[in-house]
């Protein structure tokens, strides 16, 4: 008689067996299940542990008036914080970093230093996991580390877009001709970052960073949507000195979106020789661009354009005749005598002009 594997020919019994090996294969899998449970609340509760320590420590150095007086807690901080602890001590003092201003921050960032947290960061910008990688440009950023710019600059390139953009913007608040150069040189080539990213660089580029852009605006595609942003931000700086290089732009022919953005920044800037080439674009057969051109004009504040805005107050266009109003009002007396003129007509330029005239009142 066959008495089947392990001696068990009963289907009865096969059940027992198969139940019985479940049910370790349940105590094994809940065991691991506990285990893993236990080991990150442990992980947990030292974190909170250490962290407690750290706070006391580091407001303890920083509350001291003088550099010898600090010693005592820059030394405890240097035995509390073990290696294996350093990227979170680096991810708790992050905090810190980004608040403090002046004498105090500068101290934290040597005592950092002296932590050796800087070697670290620059260590881990190379690291595989591109979330390493994108802690380590934060650290790097908040350090404020002129040594840490070529390392830097590298991680511009990088293929991930996070470890890129911040890397970038820790070059510009670094500053710097290297730094800002490679950022400059990074905006005209990546076309993954988007316009907030692009935005907040730019705005904490400064001076340096700026003049790099303005001579990189030839070297954009007047396509790219990158391209509008810069202008815009041009004009939203007020950087005087782009408005040749916006002018000589929009003299050369560019698509619709892009003549717009120029016409807004030249009538930010307030740049005068202008005037001739955006009286030009109040004719323009694009009402978006005949709407912007107007409201340059009066921005600029040329009274020589009056008669030009006066033959916009007639355009088929609500919003060109709505904008030459505003520019109007805005050259003062020779402008305001237009409106009141008009106003007293019947057709559609009176309307605006009694528009803006009554919020003049207001």
């Amino acid at each position: 008689m066959d008495s089947g594997w392990f001696g068990i020919s009963d289907p009865t019994g096969w059940a027992l067996l198969a139940v019985g090996n479940l049910s370790a294969l349940a105590a094994v899998l809940t065991l691991c299940a506990f285990l893993t449970w236990h080991r990150g609340t442990e992980q947990h509760r030292r974190r909170m542990v250490n962290r407690h320590r750290w706070q006391r420590l580091v407001l303890e150095y920083l509350s001291a008036p003088t550099e010898d007086l600090r010693m005592p807690a820059a030394n405890q901080l240097r035995e509390a914080v073990r290696a294996s602890e350093r990227h979170d001590f680096a991810g708790f003092v992050l905090g810190y970093l980004r608040n403090l201003r002046g004498t105090e921050a500068d101290s934290l960032r040597e005592l950092l230093r002296s932590l050796g947290l800087l070697d670290l960061a620059r260590r881990e910008l190379k690291a595989r996991n591109p979330w390493r990688r994108a802690s380590a440009a934060q650290l790097l950023d908040a350090m404020r580390a002129p040594e840490s710019v070529p390392d830097l600059v590298r991680a511009v390139q990088d293929r991930s877009v996070l470890v890129s953009f911040l890397s970038a913007s820790a070059l510009v608040r670094i500053g710097g001709e290297e730094a800002c150069a490679a950022v400059a040189e990074a905006l005209t080539r990546r076309s993954d970052w988007n316009p907030s990213q692009i935005k907040e660089i730019l705005l904490g580029g400064g001076p340096h960073l700026t003049d790099r852009l303005v001579s990189l605006l030839d070297r954009c595609d007047p396509n790219e949507e990158k391209t509008k942003l810069l202008v815009e931000l041009l004009g939203i700086l007020r950087y005087g000195p782009a408005a040749e290089t916006l002018l000589v732009l929009l003299r050369r022919g560019c698509p619709e979106e892009l003549r717009v953005s120029i016409l807004r920044a030249l009538g930010r800037l307030g740049y005068a020789p202008a005037g001739e080439v955006v009286r030009a674009a109040a004719v323009d057969p694009s009402w978006v661009v005949r709407s912007q051109a107007v409201l340059a004009l009066g921005r600029i504040g040329d009274a020589s354009c009056v008669p030009v805005l006066e033959a916009a107050l007639a355009d088929d266009q609500y919003w060109v005749r709505f904008n030459a109003a505003l520019a109007l009002r805005s050259l003062g007396e020779a402008g305001r005598l237009v409106l009141a003129r008009v106003s007293g007509e019947a057709h559609a330029a009176a309307i605006v002009a009694r528009e803006v005239l009554l919020e003049d009142a207001a």
